[in-house]
């Protein structure tokens, strides 16, 4: 079985999905919500917040399911907190790096969301 991860990283990599769409689709069972309407709601996050190579949209998708799945915005904001502490740990920012900056692939879809067993019960 693939993991949600790997879908992530799959769906960056067949260029129909930006890094947030790539992540929320991915995580999508979480939400209650369909992929079409997670996809929709993401469009405007790729290359980071809005084109502006702003907070990594890998991020921007992981805030989107951990708010829908905890339905909880306390648990949500702690979540998210530790979720950006440890990306930022591993891509020395939480920041959209210009392509001309980074290696050929962005790592950024395998390493933003948490795993399932590790979100805050909601």
């Amino acid at each position: 079985m693939t993991s949600r991860i790997e879908e992530a990283r799959a769906r960056k990599s067949s260029g129909k999905y930006n890094c947030a769409q790539a992540v929320a689709c991915s995580y999508a069972s979480l939400t209650g919500l369909d992929e079409e309407s997670l996809r929709n709601a993401t469009n405007a996050y790729g290359t980071g917040m809005g084109n502006l190579e702003g907070t990594c949209g890998a991020l921007v998708g992981a805030g989107a399911v951990i708010g829908l799945a905890t339905g909880d915005r306390i648990k949500a904001m702690q979540a998210m907190k530790r979720i950006m502490g440890r990306f930022g740990e591993r891509n020395s920012t939480v920041v959209c790096r210009p392509p001309w900056t980074r290696r050929s692939t962005c790592s950024a879809a395998s390493s933003a969301p948490m795993p399932p067993s590790r979100l805050p019960a909601g």
